[in-house]
């Protein structure tokens, strides 16, 4: 039988997927400037402090045990059956469980922060304790955060994704220059504990503290292979941070710290695209079930990102080069690896629906397989460039080497279920890489003939001279993507309906338990 689902209904699901999506892209936006501000403020070495100490917050959610998955997947059916209650118990049990397990999860950070004392030094002492409070505060935040999406409370969630990342960047204004390395620990947890208020206050729900062991159990159950899905992509690519701290340092973790960050800039074209296409994509195939319906959903995105996602990196390396040059000089070491690693991220970014295409059709197991192999590919090739004295350069080669076999491999596996021959699938590589290769070799030659080594107007105006003649010589991708898919209209009236989904209506109350 065929489910229908009224207009209201419908538009009431794009509006909250729009809202939520374009708030967080709009914070994520937010963080980066807030990052760059820390870098310039502090420099390399205590900037590659806190890039250590963010290798271990990235892990921040592993006491949960995907409670916090399983809450969110199981909230939804209760609701969906009239059973306050049952949402109440599955509710106060994850809350139970995210405090516990993150409390002593925060005990065991700052037993060893006190045990390497004499190795980390004062400021990576109070670091680590920061880390501890951290740990606590933004796993409730996490909480609520889940648990009002669950039922569809999206504004709340997206007026915190707007509110406090300003609120984040003004702190960092006042405190960073000020107490250095110590404000970024002031900001980092003052931010989502002002968050973590907001939601007590904004939500109106008082969560009880439970820990019924049957129904925690069943809950992590249920949410743990989900948090198994997002748990080797951020493996995957601290890999790379992890052996430059263990074999390099410090300082050297703070060059390829910076680089990443300003790579950060390259997510939110294919991120905003994914966001655009990805209901859509799922909506067809809940409507047909069949895979091959979802077709144009794996190729078209790819072959618009194939141009636009080179020039933008090739725009971002010129922009990068040129503010490193004249306003973040101590930044200077991280100029040579700044291209490789730019243009690494092309290869998990060419094609932003494959996770949505595989998600799509309950394939997204499959993926961690991928990630698995090139996760101990990475160590393995890092360990032996570090180990023969190739330094940074060497690593950022690696992750350019897995990045380009990791996002080939998920294309080419996507591309099966359509293309049945290995010629039709090297072919269409071939042609999506080819505009990648020719705006690299165009950006590099520009980077040699035109040098950027006199005054700062002067290299200002050679830097227009360099983005000027990259578009010159690339329109004709540009142009060929008009002439085939006539997408420049179409873009910008699903790009004018994603933005203008971001000012909602009327909030709604929260329910409570």
């Amino acid at each position: 039988m065929k489910i229908s689902v009224n207009d209201n209904g419908k538009k009431a699901m794009i509006q909250d997927m729009y809202v939520f999506s374009s708030s967080y892209h709009f914070a994520q936006i937010v963080y980066f400037i807030r990052g760059f501000l820390n870098a310039h403020i502090v420099g390399p070495s205590a900037y590659g402090l806190w890039a250590a100490l963010g290798i271990m917050y990235d892990f921040a959610f592993l006491p949960l045990m995907g409670i916090l998955n399983g809450m969110a997947r199981e909230i939804p059916y209760a609701a969906g059956k009239g059973d306050e209650e049952a949402v109440g118990k599955i509710r106060s049990n994850a809350f139970g469980f995210t405090l516990a397990s993150s409390a002593a999860f925060s005990i065991l950070i700052a037993c060893a922060a006190f045990f390497f004392r004499k190795s980390l030094g004062a400021a990576g002492v109070i670091g680590m304790v920061t880390i501890a409070m951290m740990v606590v505060v933004q796993n409730a935040a996490t909480f609520y955060e889940m648990a009002l999406a669950a039922v569809k409370k999206f504004s709340i969630v997206a007026a915190v994704s707007v509110i406090f990342p300003i609120f984040s960047v003004a702190l960092t204004f006042m405190a960073v220059p000020r107490w250095n390395i110590y404000g970024i620990y002031a900001v980092a947890f003052l931010t989502p504990l002002a968050i973590l208020l907001f939601y007590y206050f904004r939500a109106r729900y008082r969560p009880v503290f439970r820990l019924d062991l049957k129904e925690t159990f069943r809950l992590i159950r249920t949410g743990f292979p989900l948090m198994a899905l997002a748990l080797l992509p951020i493996l995957l690519f601290t890999v790379d941070r992890m052996f430059i701290l263990r074999f390099l340092g410090m300082t050297a973790l703070g060059y390829y710290a910076f680089a990443l960050l300003i790579s950060r800039a390259l997510i939110y074209l294919p991120g905003t695209l994914s966001m655009v296409l990805e209901p859509r994509l799922f909506h067809r195939y809940g409507e047909t079930g069949n895979v091959k319906d979802l077709e144009r959903y794996v190729f078209v995105p790819t072959e618009i990102m194939s141009v636009f996602l080179p020039l933008l990196i090739a725009v971002v390396y010129l922009v990068s080069s040129f503010v490193i040059r004249h306003l973040l000089v101590q930044y200077s070491d991280s100029l040579r690896l700044l291209f490789i690693v730019l243009f690494g991220k092309f290869f998990m970014l060419f094609s932003p629906m494959i996770k949505g295409f595989f998600t799509a059709i309950n394939q997204q197991r499959r993926m961690l397989f991928f990630y698995a192999a090139a996760m101990f590919l990475s160590a393995a090739l890092d360990f032996l460039v570090l180990k023969s004295g190739h330094g940074l350069i060497g690593v950022a080669l690696v992750t350019a080497l897995v990045s380009f076999l990791l996002g080939t491999s998920l294309f080419v596996y996507a591309m099966s279920f359509y293309l049945p021959r290995w010629s039709s699938r090297v072919l269409t590589c071939v042609k999506a890489y080819f505009p990648c290769a020719y705006i690299m070799a165009v950006t590099l030659a520009l980077d040699i003939f035109i040098k950027d080594n006199h005054g700062l107007f002067h290299d200002l105006a050679f830097l227009l001279l360099k983005i000027s003649a990259l578009i010159s010589l690339s329109i004709v991708f540009v142009l060929y993507l008009e002439k085939e898919l006539g997408f420049t209209r179409e873009i910008a009236r699903l790009l004018k309906s994603s933005w203008s989904g971001f000012f909602p209506g009327r909030p709604v109350t929260d329910v409570q338990d």
